[in-house]
């Protein structure tokens, strides 16, 4: 078991071998900087092409399960997505963040700076709700 464990954190480390591909246009998708600050910190590594995934990620629980994060949501293309797209995406984030379903739990417990602060939850869930609605 620790060699398989073993072996799987040094494929985490090792990556892909390549550098991380440049993004094709920004990320930002909130004006207000505290919560761009927050969205950037903990949900662009899996979810935006302008993020980097970090090691840990590779190995959390969650990815095992979860599938391609950027498939399910990508801040990247946010802007460039249909609008009742965009708002269901919105309220998504909204109600997972609120919940704590995001970050998932393994997050935080591999990097304490992937967890959100209550005051960055209430942002990040007012920021997907009101621009939802616009």
């Amino acid at each position: 078991m620790a060699l398989v464990c073993g072996a799987a954190f040094a494929a985490a480390c090792a990556g892909s071998g390549g550098a991380p591909a440049a993004p094709a246009r920004s990320a930002n998708v909130a004006p207000e900087a505290d919560v761009q600050a927050a969205l950037t910190r903990t949900c662009y590594g899996c979810h935006s092409a302008a993020g980097v995934l970090s090691w840990h990620a590779k190995l959390a629980p969650s990815a095992w399960f979860a599938g391609s994060a950027r498939a399910k949501l990508d801040f990247s293309t946010l802007q460039s997505v249909a609008p009742e797209r965009r708002a269901e995406e919105l309220h998504a984030i909204e109600r997972v963040v609120r919940d704590g379903e995001m970050p998932p739990w393994d997050s935080a417990l591999f990097d304490a700076t992937a967890k959100l602060s209550p005051a960055e939850k209430a942002g990040i869930a007012r920021w997907a709700s009101e621009t939802a609605s616009r």
